[in-house]
Order: C-alpha cells, then sequence, then structure tokens
C-alpha cells in the first residue's frame, strides 16, 4: 500500500465499524450456531464475545483469516433483531483491501448498509523536538485549549506517556501518545511494515493523534457531494459523507482523511497563551488572543474536500437561547436590576438547561469582570439592551404558558431600566 505523505504525516483509518441490517442467513445468525458458511470462501465463527448492545459476536473469516467481526443478536428491545456491526480488524486496516472485503462480506451476506457508526483516524508524524511541546506547555498551565475542554494526562516521571483531550466516552476525542513505544509492547508488525512502504523514517520516534469519531456528530459532517452525478442532476448541497455508502470506497484516500482530521480537530487543537496582558498589564480576553494549531501538517489550504458541519434547526435555537442568557446574566449585574437575571432563568428552567446555567455562570462573571474594564464594551451593552428590551419581553413571554404572561407583563412594564456607566 503506497500513498502520499502530508507534510510528514501519513494518515490511515486504525478503527472502522459500519452499521448493516441482516437479510441472508438470519434465522443461523439468530440461532447462534457456532459455525455459518455464507459462500465466497467466507465463513462465520461464533466466539464468546459479547457486547453491551449485543449478544452474539462471530469472527469473518476470509479465505480462513480472521479479516472482521460481526455484533449481531442486538439485547431486548433495544435495536431491530436484523441490525449488526461490522468491525474490520486492526490488521486489516493497514492495507488497501478495505472496500473490496467489506463489499465480499456484504454481498454474501445480502446485507443493507446503515451508516458508517465508527471510525478512528490516526496521523503518524515523525517526531522532533516541538512536536509534543505543547503537552508540557499545557501540563505546565502555560496555554489552555479552546474551549476549554477536558484534558487526561498520563506521565512517566516528568515525560508525558498519553494526552487526551475531550472524554473517553464523547463522541469525538483526541488523543497522542508514542507510537513505536506502545508497539514495542503489542507487536503490531504490519504497523511498521506499513511505515516502511511509505516513507516514514524508521530511525525517528514516530508520533501518533488519533481522532476518535462516533455518534451524531459525525452525522453531521457534512460536504460538498463527490460522487459522479449526472450532468442534468443538481449535486446535493448536505452530503452527509458518513451516512453513505460511496464514501466507503474513498475512506483510506490520504486528502480525505486530512480534510475530515482537520474539519474536526481545528478548533480543539487550537491554543492560547494563559499568561498574556493588555497595555494596562490587566489579563487580555481570550478571544483576542493569539491562536495557534498544536500541529503546522493540517493546513486548510491542503484540504480537498470541502467538509463543514450540518446544523439543524433545533441546534440553531438552543445555540441563540445560550447567547442570549449570558448576555441577560451579564446585563443584570451591570444594570443591577434583577429583572434580567430572572429573565434569564425563565429561559434556561423552560428549557431544562439549568445544569448548563450553573456550569456557565461563574465563566460568564469572570468574562464580564474582564470586559468591563473596556469603555468600549460599556456602550455597547448601553446600546444593545435598548434596542433589545421589546425583544427581550416578546422572546420571553412567547415562551411562558399563557396564564404566567400577564403577571411578567405588568412586572416588566413597571421597572424603568436605567443604564448608568
Amino acid at each position: 500500500m503506497t500513498t502520499k505523505q502530508d507534510q510528514n504525516a501519513l494518515f490511515n483509518l486504525d478503527k472502522l465499524e459500519i452499521s448493516m441490517r441482516l437479510v441472508k442467513f438470519l434465522p443461523e445468525i439468530i440461532a447462534e450456531n457456532k459455525q455459518i458458511n455464507i459462500g465466497g470462501n467466507i465463513a462465520l465463527e461464533k466466539t464468546h464475545q459479547r457486547t453491551p448492545i449485543f449478544k452474539t459476536v462471530y469472527n469473518i473469516l476470509i479465505d480462513g483469516m480472521e479479516a472482521a467481526k460481526l455484533q449481531c443478536n442486538p439485547n431486548d428491545n433495544l435495536l431491530n433483531i436484523d441490525h449488526a456491526v461490522l468491525r474490520f480488524n486492526n490488521e486489516y486496516l493497514y492495507t488497501i483491501h478495505v472496500p473490496k472485503y467489506y463489499k465480499r462480506i456484504k454481498n454474501q451476506l445480502s446485507a443493507t448498509f446503515l451508516k458508517i457508526k465508527a471510525l478512528d483516524i490516526c496521523a503518524d508524524i515523525e517526531k522532533d523536538e516541538k512536536t509534543d511541546l505543547f503537552q508540557y506547555k499545557y501540563s505546565a498551565g502555560k496555554i489552555d485549549f479552546k474551549g476549554s475542554p477536558t484534558v487526561t494526562i498520563q506521565k512517566k516521571g516528568s515525560t508525558i506517556e498519553y494526552f487526551r483531550i475531550g472524554a473517553r466516552k464523547s463522541d469525538k476525542f483526541i488523543r497522542t501518545y508514542d507510537k513505536r513505544k506502545e508497539l514495542s509492547v503489542s507487536n503490531k508488525k504490519y504497523i511498521e511494515r506499513w511505515w516502511l512502504e511509505n516513507g516514514l523514517n524508521q530511525d525517528k520516534e514516530i508520533f501518533r493523534v488519533e481522532l476518535s469519531l462516533k455518534g451524531a456528530i459525525m452525522h453531521k459532517i457534512a460536504a460538498l457531494d463527490f460522487t459522479e452525478v449526472d450532468e442534468n442532476e443538481i449535486p446535493k448541497n448536505n452530503y452527509l459523507p458518513f451516512l453513505e455508502e460511496a464514501t466507503i470506497d474513498i475512506l483510506q484516500n490520504q486528502h480525505f482523511l486530512h480534510d475530515v482530521f482537520f474539519s474536526q480537530t481545528q478548533k480543539m487543537l487550537s491554543y492560547y497563551k494563559t499568561n498574556v496582558v493588555n497595555n494596562n498589564g490587566d489579563a487580555q480576553r481570550v478571544s483576542r488572543r493569539k491562536h495557534k494549531h498544536a500541529f503546522k501538517f493540517l493546513k486548510a489550504r491542503s484540504c480537498v474536500f470541502f467538509l463543514y458541519r450540518v446544523r439543524d434547526k433545533a441546534t440553531k435555537v438552543i445555540h441563540k437561547i445560550k447567547i442570549l442568557t449570558k448576555f441577560l446574566t451579564e446585563i443584570s449585574k451591570e444594570t443591577n436590576n434583577p429583572l434580567y437575571e430572572h429573565l434569564a432563568n425563565s429561559v434556561v428552567n423552560f428549557e431544562n438547561m439549568e445544569t448548563w446555567r450553573d456550569k456557565m455562570r461563574p465563566r460568564w462573571l469572570k468574562d464580564y469582570d474582564i470586559k468591563l474594564k473596556a469603555d468600549e464594551y460599556k456602550k455597547y451593552v448601553c446600546q444593545v439592551a435598548d434596542n433589545m428590551n421589546k425583544e427581550i419581553s416578546n422572546f420571553i413571554f412567547g415562551r411562558l404558558p399563557i396564564d404566567e404572561r400577564s403577571t411578567y407583563e405588568s412586572y416588566f412594564d413597571s421597572k424603568v431600566i436605567d443604564f448608568k456607566i
């Protein structure tokens, strides 16, 4: 397998799970037969494994070799009885045969594609003295990542052996580690052969950055339609790659993997210095600080596929509610008027977002204290709040039960909102 390196980084899949609906051999699979010959030199061999969702796991043998696993027989009422998940063995992901093996298995099972359920994309880099420097800066408190995500660090002495951004159980997280050191334990010789075939320097340490995707977050990744369409047909604007079977043919394409990796890590791997001050000697607002990306091999100009995130209507509404709640909290503190705090709480309580508000409020107030030192911000609050009085009342009252609106309306009308700087 020969691929082209992208700025000293080599991309590949390290995990692939595909959801499908079984048709042929379903009675034998439900009966949990120990061995099922499905034809085409492919056989299913029952294991003693099970998962939290599926009661049965079969090894899929292609030409006598274990190539994948089939998770099937869902636990009661979790999924339809014909639902299954195909998971390729790690060794086969480091070949060019994944699309071919998938089609052979699917055709012999007469299965129907549902979606690409989960995948890990790895980027292997020839390590130098600056590759993992950002990890040590974060550990020392000199930098923080955009959005202040959950970060897990495992050390051995003063050496960072494992670094993870995001929670392990979340739909998206990033982890980094020394892959060559890990191979000395796992003994996956096929990865070293893959490095050699693709030109990675065998004398250098190989630093791995791994992006894990699953669930709803990966199914909102959209792209301009990259499949062939009829010249009279209009391409789809929101082509969702991981919900389309055609994507399997390009899953090992270096450009595609680079662009998915870039689009999903651009913010998570963006960091800023924590000790930046402005001309007055005060801590500079985070939004005004210079942000850097942890890795130089990820660049927008290298992208071939235009990938972006689809936001549904519900997501957009929630986003607006969050912005409004934060702004009302800041106005309440600025004007010393409890009405705005009351309105903010009314929106949050109505949407059952109290936990989110309690978590974010200390950060809002800290940001507000920093903002308040700028005269421009005070003028901004006055102007915007004056314009929003009517809009705020209409927004709030429109979401309250009819029998409660008169109470809030009379209270709101009785208050003269005076903004004094």
